[in-house]
Parts: C-alpha cells; sequence; structure tokens
C-alpha cells in the first residue's frame, strides 16, 4: 500500500497538464503494452523533472509481488517523455496496473476463432479521483490479426486509434474483436497459392511449346520422307 501511495503521489504531482499515448499491440501469444506520457518542462520545477526517472509503477495493482513495468526517460528542450512498458500474456494484461486503473472493467475474452477486448464506458485516468488529471490521451491498439469488429476513432493501415479527450473520457469504452488468423499469414498463404499458379501457368507454357515443337518435327519428317518417295520416282 505504501509503494502504491508513493506512485500515486509523484503522478498527481506530475501529470496535471500532460498528454498521454497508450500502445497496445496485439500479437499471436502476448500483448505489448506502452505508455508514454509527456510532461511539459514550464510545468515542472527542475528538481521535479530529475525525479521523474525514479517513478516505478507496479504490473498490477497488488503492490505486494513487487514486479514493476520497465520504465525510462527522455527529454528535449520542452518536454519530458516517461515511458512504461511490458510485455504481458493475455491473462496478465487483464491484471495490468494502467488497464485496470484507467477502465472499471477490463475483459480479454478468447474462443477457438477470436479474440475480443472490450472495457466498461468511462476513461478514468483523465480525470482521476486522487486529484491528477491529463489534457487528452490517445489509445492505438496494433495487431496483425484480421478485426471483425471494433468501435475506433480512426483507423490507419492495423493501428486501431481512440482519441479521448474531456469532452468525451465519460463515454469512451474499447470494443475489438479480431479472428486469430494474422493477415500476413493470409497473404503469405495467397502469395504461395499466386506463386503455384506462375509456375503451373509457366511449366503449361512450356509443355505447350514443347508438344508444338515435336510436332513441327514430325510434320518436317513426314514432308521430308513423302519428298524422298517422289525422288525415287
Amino acid at each position: 500500500m505504501k509503494i502504491k501511495i508513493f506512485v500515486l503521489s509523484l503522478l498527481v504531482l506530475v501529470l496535471t497538464g500532460c498528454s498521454a499515448s497508450y500502445d497496445i499491440t496485439i500479437n499471436s501469444d502476448n500483448i505489448i503494452e506502452d505508455l508514454t506520457v509527456t510532461i511539459p518542462k514550464n510545468t515542472v520545477t527542475a528538481t521535479q523533472g530529475s525525479s521523474l526517472g525514479n517513478i516505478n509503477v507496479p504490473l498490477t495493482q497488488n503492490t505486494a509481488a513487487g514486479e514493476y513495468y520497465n520504465s525510462s526517460l527522455d527529454e528535449d528542450n520542452t518536454n519530458y517523455y516517461l515511458n512504461f512498458n511490458y510485455t504481458h500474456t493475455y491473462d496478465s494484461f487483464q491484471q495490468s496496473y494502467f488497464a485496470t486503473r484507467c477502465y472499471q472493467n477490463i475483459s480479454l475474452e478468447e474462443d477457438e476463432d477470436y479474440l475480443t477486448l472490450s472495457t466498461s464506458e468511462a476513461f478514468l485516468c483523465l480525470k482521476m479521483e486522487d486529484g491528477a488529471s491529463i489534457e487528452n490521451a490517445t489509445i492505438n491498439i496494433k495487431t496483425d490479426f484480421k478485426v471483425i469488429e471494433n468501435n475506433a476513432d480512426r483507423v490507419n493501415d492495423n493501428v486501431y486509434t481512440w482519441d479521448i479527450n474531456e469532452n468525451n473520457y465519460q463515454n469512451k469504452p474499447i470494443y475489438l474483436q479480431i479472428e486469430k488468423i494474422e493477415d500476413n499469414a493470409l497473404a503469405s498463404a495467397g502469395q504461395a497459392v499466386s506463386d503455384l499458379v506462375e509456375e503451373e501457368s509457366s511449366l503449361g507454357f512450356v509443355f505447350i511449346v514443347v508438344i508444338l515443337a515435336v510436332l513441327v518435327l514430325i510434320v518436317a519428317l513426314f514432308i521430308k520422307h513423302k519428298r524422298g518417295k517422289v525422288n525415287r520416282f
């Protein structure tokens, strides 16, 4: 509990007025969670900025487990960039500290054919009960799986994005249903079929050329044979 209170107090200290990019990559056997918080340097003191790299966030709400996100701190002339990341199993992702902190309920249901990610309505991390707040957040879910259904605000190739701000955070659920066959695998299979067809077409062409050549040769021999008979008479 002391660790949790310490983490939250630091987050309250630095998050106000900031923005966050929450990126999730869904693979065939894991989920990569990557959170980057952008903190303008004019919103914190130099001492506060230097302390950002000391923030350790537990992987789950159960701080007794003693497991933490990988973290790093970068900066440029105007901002600090505080990053947390971890590679989860499907099961452990549902206990993720950030996922369960920002949504009251989160579900990842898997059956033989489909994987469905869904959350409750309100995005709780924009205006937190403990006083921390951020101006806006972007949730990006990337996957090579075929997406069957989603409620993303926008889609760019295989990245599904939800834009969250103070006007919509109270009704911003995430819903994504995917088929557990990767698009790139389908593309590879399609390419293999195409290559096979091309190969068979090439073989067919060669076969036709050979047959024509044989026919031409037979006709030439027949004509030569006929001429030989004529010359003998």
